[in-house]
């Protein structure tokens, strides 16, 4: 039997067309659309498992996924082949070869979110960004993210369907940019739960319009109760831009690549 071979992709996609990353019994999803072109191209059924399972309607510009396959093929071709065969929706952005315990989701320390508004409509970036249709004091919305750093249960954070066994996330950095008519919600933690992100937005606006308390996020955490939180953020303005392989301890600080950067330039 022929040694199975370790491939790792980078992976960008537009997720508005996709009822997320994994694979349903109805609906177009990522991952589906990665195992069909696989399977095509090595000849056999090939699982592709990612570093984060993105819900429907949201992007990716840094999703990282793992597969193995028994024809050894070099990254290059593969990268290219991929792309012909994968719709347009889907990009991948860097094929290599990897050692056989690699695993995309478990060897990963951090994910990294960025959750985009906009105070303007937008008719070109409307798949990219949200526009409340409301007024909030975005200084209180900055300064209460604060409270989410360090390690907390965020059951109160987490939509329901959710399949994991803990509701622990580590919060490393958090923090809200404001660049014209953008705010930019820029979150990194060791793993994040369904609607985690989308949730943590929703009940930032709630304070800045006010109708929840400034200092109300530790109240809401430790009531460990989804209902006790703010509406969920709707899910075009999420994209996972980036997962790190080293702690966070030992990452940059300016942990930014180009297309990150480019993709808040244009909105």
């Amino acid at each position: 039997m022929a040694e199975q071979m370790s491939y790792r992709l980078e992976v960008e996609y537009e997720g508005s067309d996709f009822q997320g990353w994994q694979v349903q019994r109805t609906g177009r999803t990522v991952q589906g659309e990665l195992e069909k072109a696989l399977a095509r191209l090595f000849g056999e059924p090939t699982v592709a498992v990612a570093a984060g399972r993105t819900d429907a309607g949201v992007h990716a510009t840094g999703q990282v996924v793992h597969f193995h396959a028994a024809r050894k093929r070099p990254p290059e071709t593969v990268e290219r082949a991929l792309n012909a065969l994968l719709p347009e929706d889907i990009l991948i952005r860097k094929a290599s070869l990897v050692s056989s315990d690699f695993h995309a989701r478990f060897q990963a320390c951090w994910r990294r979110y960025k959750y985009i508004l906009t105070t303007q409509p937008s008719a070109l970036w409307r798949r990219f960004v949200w526009h409340p249709r409301f007024e909030y004091d975005f200084d209180l919305v900055r300064e209460a993210a604060s409270d989410f750093l360090g390690r907390h249960d965020f059951s109160s954070f987490v939509l329901s369907g959710a399949d994991s066994e803990s509701t622990l996330c580590q919060v490393f950095r958090v923090l809200w940019e404001e660049k014209e008519t953008l705010r930019i919600f820029d979150i990194v933690a060791d793993r994040f739960l369904r609607g985690m992100v989308r949730l943590i937005v929703g009940t930032l606006l709630e304070i800045g319009r006010g109708r929840f308390e400034p200092r109300s996020i530790p109240l809401i955490l430790a009531a460990r109760n989804v209902g006790r939180a703010g509406p969920v953020a709707p899910p075009q303005g999420l994209t996972l831009v980036e997962i790190g392989y080293a702690p966070w301890e030992v990452a940059s600080e300016e942990v930014k690549t180009e297309r990150n950067a480019l993709f808040c330039e244009g909105a």
